[in-house]
């Protein structure tokens, strides 16, 4: 029977509905990568490729596979095999024809993060692409959001889209083997099993996928691409056909920017689909934050005759960061269902009727004990409607981020294909996941009234199927790490506004302007609460004999001898500025004052290069997403260029006043930088400078022991010319603001 009124509404629940003549959905890795490579062996005209992260080094085809075959070109071309790697794959294929030209959108923040890529993009850091593979970065988004699509289209024929990015731990075979030789990053480092999907659609759909890539690109470069007037790209022969004849809705999420007013179709479908929903709800995905989601699949777990619910996700979320953000709001995600799911029982059971559990939410393992990466951002509800891209169950992917799915409904002509299709694929993937055949789910739902729910727990009783796979009950942390932020700041719906930010971080509860001024005023606490900790370590003596700040200053001009609480302190305020946005000049002039030019440089030097170090680690563990949030407005460009490969780029970030310190560091870290560039290049770069900084220190103090006229005039002309230099140099590399 099919629906009375349609989900995937235009302007409301989706962008527009487009016809495709074909259509399947593609699972896991390896089966995206070798149909891509396909379709881009055959393409003509234009390629185009959207994405949160993409790594130039990725291989389309691994081991035996031997690729698809070279597409016909000038004769130097006849016997050249095509190379596996995404990057010189696109070199090679716009070599052969001349018409054709690839465009690669990324996120901005992610692409020039990987560190070790080759492509080129606008900002000129690398030279080994054609100059008809275009790459550009899109940052036309607010604060804290991302371009998370992933999606390539070829000449508007074939399009791919879902949850798999371009990038260096997403390829995987389907039934996730726990061990796969072949599961490696392009360093060749193994890692963990990884399941998602994409979409495959051709004809009118296609072309409305490459219209909404086209549109990014001309916002984020301000310039047009026109339609390829005409192109190769058939259907590739690694995809079966799963459906003819089919609509299918393109639906966004696009957050509020310049203006424009935000559209959150994802959100209004998603929430449409679970009040719709008859018999089944199920759900793979990498996040479960979103409390209106949540609270959609609570009130059905409510109902008397609601849907079965069985959601399957990662056991944990991905670097510590995540781990205490993201975990722990998916805890209350469940337990918000769970909660639903036994108030509804306990109410059957008070009218004597009982009835079991309707939900399950579980995460997948493998033999050896190690959980699969559910990074999927699927839905199948009932036996007539399924959705599939880039959208997370979470906040940000309701309003924050930019993502694109693809949705199917069994309406229309092709109702009776898509009711049929949709059963069997979505078995498939439970099967996959439980180590079985589809047709055991399916035996198991018929055996149990068609109740998808209480088939997955009898197929789990039975215990691990093949390889050792087996699906496991979601445990809910209460005693995990936890940040104290609160969920909208973790998990913002809507674009952050930085003066609420700021007032749900600040102490007192006072709003700021910004964000910046919030964090930086913190970190300045921090550091004197550092320096208070070491102060107390003085000697009573000191102290005695130094009790205010007048008294510290005239002790430090006076001593001869450096004690080594002294040394600890300044140190211990070194390290802390190289994490925290706190002017680090001002402790090396403070090093020469105390303890002389020479000795001061090299005590700073000792002190950096430990907060280098300290700073490097606390980017690599808070991860690129959340270092890309802080309230630093170069980071991107200082990503750039560590981008570049070797020392020099380190010494130059470090010797000019570009960027802070520990921007540099936490950058660097974040980026996957190589200590044995980053420390070499920090030591050459700081080396000038801090003996500059000591040296004004050490000629002021002198100034302080002997106040004569020569040491009080070397002493102002010094400050006055350093404090000259650096502004002029701020001003010249934009640091200062604009009046």
């Amino acid at each position: 029977m099919g629906v009375s009124r349609p989900r995937l509404v235009p302007g409301h629940s989706c962008r527009r509905l487009a016809r495709a003549s074909r259509c399947s959905l593609v699972v896991d890795g390896e089966a995206y990568f070798r149909a891509l490579a396909h379709s881009l062996a055959a393409a003509r005209r234009q390629i185009l490729f959207a994405g949160w992260d993409m790594d130039p080094r990725v291989k389309l085809w691994r081991g035996d596979d031997p690729g698809p075959p070279p597409p016909p070109g000038p004769p130097w071309a006849r016997d050249r095999p095509l190379p596996p790697e995404l990057g010189p794959l696109l070199d090679e294929l716009v070599r052969r024809r001349r018409q054709l030209r690839a465009y690669v959108l990324a996120w901005d923040f992610g692409t020039v993060f990987a560190v070790k890529r080759s492509f080129v993009p606008v900002y000129h850091f690398d030279w080994d692409s054609h100059r008809r593979v275009l790459v550009r970065l899109d940052g036309e988004h607010p604060f804290g959001s991302s371009l998370h699509v992933k999606s390539a289209v070829i000449d508007d024929r074939v399009a791919y889209v879902g949850g798999i990015d371009l990038s260096r731990y997403r390829w995987d075979r389907h039934g996730h083997p726990a061990v796969e030789p072949l599961r490696v990053d392009p360093d060749g480092n193994p890692y963990r099993p990884w399941h998602d999907l994409m979409w495959c659609v051709d004809g009118d759909a296609a072309a409305a996928v490459a219209d909404e890539l086209r549109t990014r690109w001309q916002g984020a470069t301000r310039r047009a691409l026109a339609p390829p007037d005409a192109g190769g790209a058939p259907w590739p022969v690694t995809v079966p056909v799963d459906l003819h004849d089919v609509e299918v809705g393109i639906v966004r999420t696009v957050p509020a920017w310049e203006g424009r007013p935000d559209v959150r179709e994802v959100e209004a479908l998603y929430l449409e689909s679970i009040a719709r929903a008859r018999r089944t709800v199920y759900l793979e995905n990498q996040y479960l934050t979103s409390a209106r989601v949540a609270d959609a699949l609570a009130r059905r777990l409510r109902e008397p005759d609601g849907p079965d619910v069985v959601i399957v996700s990662s056991l944990r979320s991905s670097g510590y960061l995540e781990h205490a953000s993201m975990d722990v709001l998916r805890s209350r995600f469940i337990e918000t269902l769970r909660r639903a799911d036994a108030e509804r029982s306990s109410a059957a059971a008070a009218r004597g009727a009982p009835e079991g559990s309707r939900l399950s939410v579980l995460y997948p393992v493998t033999g050896t004990g190690e959980f699969v990466k559910v990074h999927a951002k699927h839905a199948v509800f009932d036996d007539d409607f399924v959705q599939l891209g880039s959208s997370n169950l979470a906040g940000r992917s309701m309003g924050l981020d930019v993502e694109l799915d693809l949705a199917l409904e069994a309406i229309g002509p092709w109702e009776d294909q898509v009711r049929a299709f949709l059963p069997g694929h979505r078995d498939g993937l439970l099967a996959e996941h439980l180590g079985c055949t589809r047709d055991d789910v399916a035996a198991a739902r018929a055996e149990h009234g068609g109740s998808l729910r209480a088939a997955v727990e009898a197929l789990r009783a039975r215990g691990p199927g093949h390889d050792g796979h087996e699906l496991r009950p979601m445990p809910v942390e209460h005693d995990g790490p936890v940040l104290p932020l609160p969920p909208e700041l973790a998990d913002p719906e809507h674009t952050v506004d930085l003066a609420y930010m700021a007032s749900r971080l600040v102490p007192d509860g006072r709003a700021r302007s910004a964000l910046a001024a919030a964090v930086r005023g913190t970190a300045g606490l921090l550091l004197i609460g550092a320096l208070e900790l070491a102060w107390k370590g003085v000697p009573a003596h000191f102290q005695a004999d130094a009790t205010g700040v007048d008294a510290a200053i005239e002790h430090l001009a006076r001593a001869t001898v450096v004690a080594p609480v002294e040394i600890a302190a300044l140190l211990t305020a070194l390290v802390l500025s190289s994490v925290v946005p706190f002017p680090s000049g001002a402790l090396v002039v403070l090093a020469g004052f105390a303890f002389g030019g020479l000795t001061g440089a090299a005590v700073s030097t000792v002190g950096l290069t430990l907060g280098c170090v300290l700073g490097w680690a606390t980017g690599r563990l808070l991860g690129r997403r959340f270092v890309h949030a802080m309230p630093f407005a170069r980071v991107n460009a200082v990503s750039r260029r560590l981008a570049q490969p070797g020392v020099a780029p380190v010494a130059e970030l470090r010797l000019l006043p570009r960027h802070t310190f520990s921007e540099v560091n936490l950058v660097a870290g974040a980026s996957g930088k190589s200590l044995r560039d980053l420390l070499p290049g920090t030591i050459v770069g700081i080396a000038p400078g801090t003996l500059v900084l000591a040296g004004v220190g050490h000629l002021v103090a002198t100034a302080i022991r002997a106040p004569n006229p020569l040491n009080l005039g070397v002493a102002t002309v010094a400050v006055t010319l350093i404090t000259a230099v650096l502004l002029w140099l701020w001003r010249r590399q934009d640091l200062l603001p604009a009046r």
